[in-house]
């Protein structure tokens, strides 16, 4: 059992809400009852009932996550793993419909991955992003930002009665195609390693998104 409600409702009309991702019903602006959580091929994902705060069913996940567990980030499965608490296609549909690409990006011709770490405390919030992989041109900050729309409620890490902390990694890809090729990213002085990229932290990867512009193309 956990609690990521607010402590108070504004009582109204009942609504049913069933956008095929999710499905539930809604008070007001707060969600009552038992909402179900589905992936991309309708399979069921998740389930939560918001009158008594419990998660009735999560999908089963047997991949190590990162938590902070004796003072430091260590990977470990767990009892229940931390995920957004909502379908991940309206978590990726926010991102992706939200992400824009810097105008000054745009111009000069700035493209490559953006990494943004995030930790979900034991209150079930995400907190402190992090860039990782900065390319430039406002890109880290509009990762940021599209990241922060997302309603911030997850559930908390656990394992053996515990809660923990727990840390992600998202890529977001900025690129160009230039009369039908696409650009490469330029090599930047602070790069560590021979992948090009600087040194990753530990953190459980999601899958990224990207945005990608044509200029100058004209198909024959």
């Amino acid at each position: 059992m956990f609690c990521f409600l607010p402590g108070f409702l504004v009582y109204g009309q009942t609504v049913n809400i069933n956008k095929g991702y999710e499905k539930g019903a809604m008070e007001g602006i707060y969600k009552i009852g038992t909402w179900q959580y589905f992936d991309s091929t309708g399979n069921l994902e998740l389930e939560i009932d918001y009158d008594n705060r419990i998660l009735n069913y999560l999908e089963r996940d047997t991949s190590a996550y990162v938590i902070f567990k004796d003072g430091q980030w260590t990977t470990s499965t767990l009892d229940i793993h931390p995920r957004y608490i909502g379908s991940w296609v309206e978590f990726y549909d926010i991102l992706n419909s939200s992400l824009d690409y810097p105008m000054q990006a745009r111009y000069r011709d700035v493209v490559g991955k953006v990494y943004i770490t995030f930790e979900v405390d034991t209150t079930g919030q995400a907190i402190n992003f992090e860039t990782v992989n900065d390319i430039g041109c406002e890109c880290a900050y509009e990762c940021k930002r599209v990241l922060q729309l997302v309603p911030n409620y997850w559930l908390v890490a656990m394992k053996d009665g515990n809660k923990y902390k727990s840390r992600f990694i998202i890529s977001c890809e900025f690129g160009i195609i230039l009369d039908g090729k696409r650009l490469e990213e330029r090599q930047r002085k602070n790069r560590k390693n021979k992948s090009g990229l600087p040194k990753m932290p530990l953190a459980k990867e999601l899958d990224g998104i990207s945005y990608v512009i044509k200029k100058g193309y004209n198909p024959k």
